[in-house]
């Protein structure tokens, strides 16, 4: 006999949310601030300590972004 329970779409995506990473879990947290140019709007790099933008040579200024409720 096979104990196997079938493998219903429900099963599939119960498994899916039960292994899936957690990625919010290390996310900025609420108020977060971000450095984007002001003329191209485009964001810092990671590692980028350059307050100058990479893509069109614009200023980066610090913006702060509201908390998602």
């Amino acid at each position: 006999m096979n104990d196997k329970p079938k493998n219903t779409t429900a099963n599939i995506f119960a498994n899916a949310r039960r292994t899936a990473k957690n990625y919010t879990a290390s996310a900025a947290g609420p108020g977060t601030q971000t450095l984007t140019c002001q003329s191209c709007g485009a964001p810092r790099k990671d590692g980028n300590e350059s307050l100058i933008c990479s893509f069109c040579g614009g200023h980066m200024t610090q913006s702060k972004t509201d908390p998602v409720p």
